[in-house]
């Protein structure tokens, strides 16, 4: 009676989210039963790249898809300045490769031009350090508005790049 008829989680309002919790728990477990196949992969090809061997021991295509999935991982949480200062930026040569190889076309005109916004028409160094001290002394309100402009380009092109990234992976039986 003093809950009108419901059940206390019902009458103080914490069944939704005891039913969300149930439901992201099953969830979950079926992802640990059946786990995704190109999940397992990057996890192994991640300890390869970055523990293992290390980068260069990786096969060309492996090096290519690597790239292109740090790129766009950078580019999504932090922009190109972003991929640039990281490690990840030692990959440019090997993700504007890729980009092309999956036929991002848009994507690889992306990256040139933020090369271009950060970079000139210098190389991009390998070394992290060497990257950095570039990328602040050509800071400037200019470049970052570009590079701003450039970000927001990329992933609105970023939906097309998930798919050929997996057509790439597929055709090069990756996983």
């Amino acid at each position: 009676m003093r809950n009108d008829g419901l059940c206390v989680p019902c009458s103080n309002g914490t069944r939704a989210s005891m039913d969300e919790s149930r439901r992201w728990y099953r969830e979950h477990l079926e992802r640990l039963r059946n786990p995704d196949p190109v999940q397992l992969y990057w996890s192994a090809l991640v300890q390869r790249a970055v523990k293992d061997g290390g980068y260069d021991e990786l096969l060309d295509v492996e090096k290519k898809y690597f790239a292109v999935c740090c790129l766009s991982g950078e580019v999504h949480n932090g922009g190109f300045q972003q991929f640039f200062c990281n490690s990840a930026g030692a990959y440019y040569r090997d993700a504007l490769t890729g980009l092309e190889e999956m036929g991002a076309d848009d994507c690889s005109q992306l990256l040139q031009k933020a090369k271009q916004v950060w970079f000139d028409f210098d190389d991009v160094p390998l070394e992290m350090r060497a990257r950095r001290i570039l990328l602040n002394k050509n800071s400037s309100p200019s470049r970052d508005s570009r590079s701003d402009e450039l970000d927001r380009l990329f992933w609105k092109a970023a939906e097309a790049l998930t798919g050929k990234i997996e057509h790439y992976a597929m055709k090069n039986k990756l996983y």
